[in-house]
């Protein structure tokens, strides 16, 4: 067959230089791997050798796909794009590693995805541009410095191995190459919000040039006193890795440091409260209004049911929030106000937003939760046998509705409104009219809350209609728990009375008395059994008759 044509708009330049290859190849020494782009297996030739190295590649080019069937037929071949495959569905179980000579014209996308799956990919080398190669490798103060560099470095170890010159490919490209392998480092979380961190990094070197309070302006919000920060003073290339999860903590406080608190209480005049505070603060106090402010702390669910409670500040058109573990709901939040940052324009935009999310996000609990005790239910109708199991399930399932509803009310009277409270039954209505009271409170967001209430009061409801249905699950349970033990119960008893009668025969002639008729009768033995046989016969009839049985 004849050599592949090299196509433009997919990037290909295809390696000639073996020993190139396999140096590439040695960059990885065993466990599952996927190369991207074999291209006519220069690469692959090498991979295929090594007998720690369990091979598949991914190839969208069809000419290429045909070649590589036909000189490795022993390859497991994926044709297809690798930004669109998942990685999910091919490796379901355990970690898997990358390489490839990458296609130029994607090799950044490529590394983006390879962050999606951080957590399974513990080794990524290949072969990109070198100008990328530097990037990638580049540490602060650095002009080559940028969002990769500080994406990448966040989560890996970069090594930039070796430069490969143009003439060792066909078609020779008109940069230099690179070879370089990123390495998993030892970071399990930023300590921050990872969308928001994303996005400051972006912001920031979208406009490289600008001071940070400039470039993040339209994420902090333009006179935000939090810019007086000294960090805020850098240019993005002069922050470390470590500096941009700070700045992200100081925007979003998210278990940040004494030191970081002191200086936004400083800057806000304003008092962030500790986790044992939060815990601590009765139902009554657990909303602070002043003339310019309002301070609110409120429980939000995460996925395993836990609480965990969240302080928010709203002072000066600014949100601050603090919390000890990243929430899905401040994650979604997050999404909405990058995609649109007009429909944000304070921090009262952000609280709603954020208190709509969590909403939608209690009701994802409830549907699951939902979905359970239906296949519970069709559990215990399918079949007529007891299992302990069975209500063990349905205990934990009512401890979840209960955990899920108490949220719900603590949300209406407390997070949605994040206003006045005295307990959880208190009338909705009532906490409403308090809103309208809070004078610098936006008046065109007021509909929006109201939803919301309405919202929490049908979430509410259905809660307690996931009670009800638990109440019938546990009573069908235990109705079938009494009816197995009626079953045993009768078995035992069926079996007594049908054995007494023979019992007591057999125990008079057991006494060997020898006044006892018929001691020597030779036929005796022979007619107790049968007079045995007998009785039972006739106890068995006489349940069947009166439907005993």
């Amino acid at each position: 067959m004849q050599q592949v044509h090299a196509k433009k708009f997919l990037g290909q330049h295809f390696l000639t230089d073996l020993n190139v290859a396999r140096r590439i190849a040695e960059t990885l020494t065993q466990g599952p791997v996927l190369e991207i782009g074999p291209g006519m297996g220069v690469l692959t030739q090498f991979l295929l050798k090594n007998p720690d190295i369990d091979l598949t590649a991914i190839e969208l080019d069809r000419e290429s796909v045909a070649y590589l069937k036909e000189w490795y037929p022993e390859l497991k071949l994926i044709e297809g794009d690798f930004l669109k495959l998942d990685l999910n569905k091919l490796y379901p179980e355990g970690e898997f590693c990358v390489i490839g000579n990458y296609p130029y014209n994607i090799s950044s996308q490529i590394f983006f995805k390879v962050l999606d799956y951080k957590d399974r990919i513990p080794v990524c080398s290949g072969m990109i541009q070198k100008e990328v190669a530097e990037r990638l490798a580049s540490r602060p103060g650095k002009k080559a410095y940028g969002i990769l560099s500080v994406l990448l470095q966040a989560w890996y170890d970069i090594e930039y191995l070796f430069t490969v010159d143009e003439h060792v490919f066909n078609p020779p490209p008109k940069v230099k190459s690179a070879v370089v392998r990123l390495c998993r480092n030892s970071r399990h979380e930023l300590g921050c919000d990872e969308a928001l961190f994303k996005t400051v990094v972006k912001t920031a070197f979208n406009q490289r040039r600008k001071q940070m309070r400039n470039s993040l302006q339209g994420i902090v919000g333009k006179g935000n006193p939090i810019l007086n920060n000294e960090i805020f003073t850098k240019r993005p290339e002069q922050l470390s890795v470590e500096e941009f999860i700070n700045l992200t903590k100081l925007i979003d406080l998210l278990d940040v440091s004494d030191k970081t608190e002191d200086t936004l209480e400083g800057f806000l005049k304003i008092d962030i409260q500790e986790d044992e505070e939060m815990e601590e603060i009765e139902m009554s106090s657990r909303y602070i209004q002043t003339d310019d402010s309002i301070v609110a702390n409120s429980n939000f669910l995460k996925e395993n049911f836990e609480v965990e409670p969240v302080n928010f500040i709203l002072k000066n058109n600014i949100l601050v929030t603090t919390r000890d573990v990243d929430l899905e709901s401040f994650n979604e939040t997050v999404k909405k106000m990058f995609v649109n940052t007009r429909n944000f324009p304070s921090g009262y935009h952000v609280l709603v937003a954020l208190m709509e999310t969590r909403v939608e996000k209690d009701a994802d609990l409830i549907e699951d939760t939902t979905d359970m005790i239906t296949a519970l239910s069709g559990e215990i109708n399918a079949t007529d046998q007891v299992d302990e199991d069975v209500l063990i399930q349905i205990k934990d399932l009512q401890e979840k509705v209960t955990v899920i509803r108490q949220n719900i009310m603590e949300c209406g009277v407390r997070g949605v409104l994040v206003l006045l409270v005295a307990a959880a039954k208190m009338d909705k209505q009532r906490v409403i009219s308090n809103l309208l009271k809070c004078d610098f409170f936006p008046e065109e967001l007021q509909p929006r809350l109201t939803m919301v209430i309405k919202d929490i009061n049908s979430l509410f409801d259905y809660t307690r209609f996931g009670f009800d249905r638990l109440d019938y699950l546990q009573d069908t349970f235990l109705g079938l728990v009494n009816i197995e033990q009626n079953k045993i119960i009768k078995i035992f008893t069926v079996i007594n009375i049908i054995f007494l009668p023979p019992t007591l025969i057999a125990s008079m002639f057991g006494m060997n008395f020898l006044d006892v008729p018929k001691m020597g009768w030779i036929k005796g033995f022979g007619f107790t059994l049968v007079l045995m046989i007998i009785f039972n016969a006739l106890i068995l009839l006489i349940f069947k008759k009166k439907k005993w049985l």
